[in-house]
């Protein structure tokens, strides 16, 4: 009988071992799926960011017409227009790309964080000034660092994009310090791509 007892206490003990078993595997997959969605997002609106400008870019030079390409980082979305060369007011073509919502993003310009960010193209395929743009994962560290660059008017538009390899000082609170800072400016912690 207390052979029985023992056999019964055991069938608890190893149904209680194989529950938790499954608990830990249930979450620990749960913790991968995020991550992998997190990943996913950041691809996503990094690609969507630099085609969108490259795209607004060559288009203007083969077309001989402007885009105005406005990136609000609060609402996470980008609106390019297609403005009519002599008429301003002419809009043709309007599209609004939507960016992952659970990423944050910002542009520090002229020593503060903007919200949104209004650049024109011009008929040479370059943008009317240069901007950074932050993409910020889940827990607020920038992942990429996507530049935007104009040296000279008359040349195409340059785009370096960098992602965050140890630059743990580069989260959303304080990027525009971050951004100042000598770490920011000499892109420690950050690999090209």
């Amino acid at each position: 009988m207390s052979k029985n007892k023992y056999s019964k206490g055991m069938t608890y003990l190893e149904v209680l071992v194989v529950i938790s078993i499954i608990g830990f595997l249930t979450i620990g997959s749960y913790l991968k799926y995020i991550k992998v969605l997190e990943m996913v997002d950041l691809k996503d609106a990094k690609l969507k960011i630099v085609e969108t400008y490259s795209l607004c870019a060559i288009k203007s030079l083969d077309l001989q017409q402007s885009f105005k390409v406005d990136l609000f980082m609060k609402e996470k979305y980008i609106d390019t227009e297609l403005v009519l060369v002599g008429n301003i007011d002419k809009i043709e073509k309007k599209e609004k790309i939507q960016l992952p919502k659970k990423l944050r993003y910002a542009t520090v310009y002229d020593n503060s964080v903007l919200t949104e960010i209004r650049a024109k193209t011009t008929i040479t395929g370059n943008l009317n000034k240069s901007f950074t743009v932050y993409i910020f994962d889940y827990k607020d560290l920038a992942k990429y660092r996507i530049a935007f660059y104009i040296y000279q008017t008359n040349k195409f538009l340059q785009v370096n994009i960098y992602e965050n390899i140890n630059a743990s000082g580069a989260t959303y609170s304080n990027i525009e310090k971050y951004h100042k800072s000598s770490e920011g400016q000499n892109h420690i912690g950050w690999q090209k791509e």
